[in-house]
């Protein structure tokens, strides 16, 4: 008996899944949130000394006059959101922190998962 059954050739199926891999890659990262670039600059806390820095390469530090620099990784996760990580030992007893943020003008409010929410200003 012939089969009605189509074989395709030994490479169709792995074309198949590349296929469907690039796609799912595609839907994916169209999905990623978009960079609020009104945070990127440098940010100084109202009454504090330290200067936060938010770069566009994800990375931020803070440090101030007679402090150690402290540094570290973010990314959004929304387009009021951030995930920061510090680096080093810090990092290690800190963790990630989720925190929202608002950016008006040259003010930057900033609240951080425990609800300790700072103001901060451009720093020019």
């Amino acid at each position: 008996m012939n089969s009605s059954r189509h074989r395709h050739p030994r490479g169709f199926s792995r074309l198949i899944a590349a296929l469907f891999g690039c796609c799912l890659a595609l839907v994916l990262s169209s999905c990623s949130p978009k960079a609020n670039t009104a945070l990127y600059g440098k940010w100084q806390e109202d009454g504090a000394k330290d200067i936060t820095e938010i770069r566009e390469d994800g990375t931020f530090r803070i440090g101030g006059p007679g402090r150690e620099t402290m540094t570290g990784k973010f990314k959004f996760t929304g387009s009021d959101s951030i995930k920061m990580e510090l680096d080093g030992p810090e990092g290690k007893v800190v963790g990630p922190m989720a925190c929202r943020f608002v950016v008006q003008g040259d003010t930057l409010d900033l609240t951080m998962p425990d609800g300790t929410k700072s103001h901060n200003k451009r720093v020019k």
